[in-house]
């Protein structure tokens, strides 16, 4: 019993993140400031391949999970397989903190960083957009993630998962 416990954790850990990009900066603990220069990292992870994706554009976020605001565009037309994008963090009009992510777009992939903080700004962020169509018609990428449930939340999802399933099996 022991040796398929074992056998279906390893099985389950290398499932468990297929997703590339796989973003390395920014992460939780990351602050940026507007107006100073800031790199945007990632690493390929999982399937599809970095090589296999078109241009990226990089878009910085802010609200639920569910009601997503974009703030700024900040770089389009990136190669995935540059593993980096650079840029001047421009201004724009919201509240400092660990208010914000950024999302990663091909052309048929969405990908996600966990929150991180954003200092030197101030005032309010856009509102946010009506809600999406709760009809049949509304279509979603089942691969896509959000920042809460993104590389870093997947692991943690994982591991929950995981542990509760070895202690029902054990």
């Amino acid at each position: 019993m022991k040796s398929h416990t074992f056998i279906l954790a390893a099985i389950a850990a290398a499932t468990a993140v297929a997703a590339a990009p796989y973003p390395t900066v920014p992460i939780s603990d990351t602050t940026w400031t507007v107006g100073k220069p800031v790199t945007a990292t990632w690493i390929d992870k999982g399937s599809p391949a970095l090589s296999t994706l078109g241009p990226m554009k990089l878009d910085l976020m802010s609200g639920a999970d569910t009601n997503q605001v974009l703030v700024v565009n900040l770089a389009n037309g990136v190669k995935p397989t540059a593993g980096k994008a650079n840029f001047t963090l421009p201004k724009f009009s919201g509240p400092p903190g660990p208010n914000y992510f950024i999302r990663f777009t091909t052309s048929n992939k969405v990908y996600f960083t966990t929150r991180f903080t954003i200092l030197g700004v101030s005032g309010n962020l856009p509102a946010p957009p009506p809600p999406a169509p709760t009809s049949n018609q509304a279509t979603t990428d089942s691969s896509a993630a959000s920042p809460s449930s993104g590389p870093l939340a997947a692991g943690f999802a994982f591991v929950t998962s995981l542990t509760v399933a070895l202690a029902w099996i054990c």
